[in-house]
């Protein structure tokens, strides 16, 4: 299959053309060592002499090649979204690219890993961001999604909400240990909060209807147990889950983002195995 991809780093950008295995093994490295040699003025950086080598347990030094590569698909629909434009927040410095006609996309870069979450636009979508995640030097390759802007309303109508420019929408996909859906959250063990107080409004759970007020604890539809918080402020925020173990304890996990004014977040709960 023939793959597509754009590059950019600072004014100049290159678009590549090729068979999808070539794109996402080889090309992200060439397109990296291309667009060095082009912001460099053309002139080739000289080979250096070999030095010696840090002992093992030592971290590698100097930057390294990142490559994040994957695909950009509807999250309620999961259908690819075609020229879906996604940057990274959080790596110095950022990537960005452009997502092909099946919603294929590759970012690559000289940076040396860090933890960044993904944000993605693209037309008749609601700006998206996608949680915070670790990514390293060499390959990366995830899904990420973004919410389409009538399917958000549609939800929110059914609650006789509306979103704001000035918040954010948080939803939450809810998983046990294993990774399965995690049902029967309630609203006691779902919280979330911004220095030290309490933010939002929610949790709000999705049921057989979508999102519903009337529905008081999680459950699993679709593959998802998903809840909601609305009018979530800009800037960092923290959400604690509580959830029960195999044992018939309970397991608590904390997770931080930062909540971008007028977009939707997505993030993955999943209690600690």
């Amino acid at each position: 299959m023939e793959t597509r991809i754009r590059e950019r780093q600072g004014d100049v950008e290159i678009e590549c053309v090729g068979e999808e295995a070539f794109v996402l093994d080889r090309l992200p490295k060439l397109v990296a060592d291309l667009l060095l040699e082009i912001s460099s003025g053309g002139v080739a950086t000289p080979a250096t002499p070999a030095q010696p080598q840090p002992p093992a347990s030592a971290p590698a030094l100097g930057p390294g090649l990142m490559s994040i590569a994957g695909e950009v698909h509807d999250y309620w629909s999961d259908a690819p979204i075609d020229g879906a434009k996604l940057k990274t927040l959080g790596l110095a410095p950022e990537l960005q690219g452009q997502a092909d006609a099946a919603g294929k996309f590759v970012m690559s870069g000289e940076v040396t890993g860090g933890t960044a979450a993904i944000v993605v636009t693209a037309k008749d979508y609601i700006e998206t961001g996608n949680g915070r995640r670790e990514f390293a030097a060499g390959v990366n390759s995830l899904t990420v999604f973004a919410v389409a802007a009538a399917d958000l309303r549609l939800q929110l109508t059914l609650i006789g909400e509306s979103t704001s420019t000035k918040t954010s929408t948080l939803i939450i996909d809810l998983r046990d240990a294993a990774g399965s859906p995690l049902e029967a959250v309630s609203s006691a063990n779902l919280a979330l909060s911004a220095g030290g107080n309490s933010a939002g409004r929610g949790p709000i759970f999705f049921g057989p209807a979508g999102f519903d007020s009337n529905q008081v604890m999680s459950y699993a539809f679709n593959g998802r147990a998903l809840a909601m918080f609305l009018d979530v402020p800009a800037g960092p925020v923290t959400l604690s889950l509580f959830g029960p173990d195999e044992s018939g304890g309970w397991l608590r996990t904390e997770m931080s983002l930062v909540a971008r004014a007028g977009a939707v977040m997505l993030l993955e709960a999943k209690l600690p195995g």
